[in-house]
C-alpha cells in the first residue's frame, strides 16, 4: 500500500527500475504524494494471468487501503459483506514486453490471494530465468486459512517447478506473512 519497499530500493540502488501496480486509485495517489520514484511507472490494475479480463476487487477496509481479490467459487466465509468493483488485469509478462526486458528481476507482490494467477502471468519470465528473487505476501487469516493454505501450496510447487528455492518466511502476523524465494543458481 505504501510502496516503501520500491522507494527504499530506488534510493539505495539508483540504477534499478521499478514498475508499480496497484488496483486502488487511493493507494496510487498516496504513493505519488509520498515519494514514489520519479520516472518509474505506477499503473492501476490487478496482477493476473495475462488473459484480457477484469477481476472483482474488494476494499479490505484496512488503513493501508490495499485491495484483495476474492474468487467467487472460493470466497472465504465471513467476508461476503465487502463491496466489490471491477479492475483491469495486467500480467508480469505483459509488463516485461512494455517496460523491460526484465533481467534479474525481483517480483514483490503484496496481493494476498491472487498469487497463482499473477505467477501464471509471469510464466515467460520464469521460463527464461529472468526472476532472481520473489517475495510474496501470502494470506493466512483465520477466516480463510484453508483457502490460503491451498493457494500457498500451489505457489510453493510453482516456484520449485521453476527453479526457485525457498529462502525464508518473514513479517509473519495473524493475517499474512511474506515468503521469499531465490533462483536456484544464485
Amino acid at each position: 500500500g505504501s510502496g516503501n519497499e520500491a522507494q527504499t530500493a530506488c534510493l539505495r540502488f539508483q540504477s534499478i527500475r521499478v514498475v508499480g501496480v496497484d488496483v486502488n486509485p487511493d493507494v496510487l495517489a498516496f504513493q505519488l504524494a509520498n515519494g514514489w520514484p520519479a520516472g518509474q511507472p505506477l499503473l492501476c490494475g490487478a496482477l493476473w494471468n495475462g488473459r484480457d479480463a477484469s477481476v472483482e476487487m474488494s476494499n479490505s477496509r484496512s488503513d493501508l487501503l490495499h485491495a484483495n481479490v476474492y474468487h467467487q467459487e472460493e470466497h472465504p466465509d465471513g467476508l461476503s459483506d465487502i463491496a466489490l468493483s471491477q479492475s483491469p488485469t495486467l500480467a508480469w509478462d505483459q509488463l516485461d514486453v512494455e517496460y523491460g526486458p526484465f533481467e534479474d528481476a525481483v517480483l514483490w507482490m503484496d496481493i494476498e490471494g491472487s498469487e497463482p494467477e499473477a505467477l501464471e502471468g509471469a510464466a515467460g519470465l520464469f521460463r527464461r530465468r529472468a526472476v532472481l528473487v520473489a517475495n510474496l505476501e501470502l494470506m493466512v487469516r483465520e477466516e480463510s486459512r484453508a483457502w490460503g493454505a491451498r493457494r500457498m501450496a500451489w505457489v510453493d510447487q510453482f516456484m520449485s517447478d521453476n527453479g526457485m528455492v525457498f529462502v525464508k518466511d518473514w513479517n509473519a502476523s495473524d493475517s499474512c506473512r511474506d515468503r521469499v524465494w531465490m533462483r536456484g543458481d544464485k
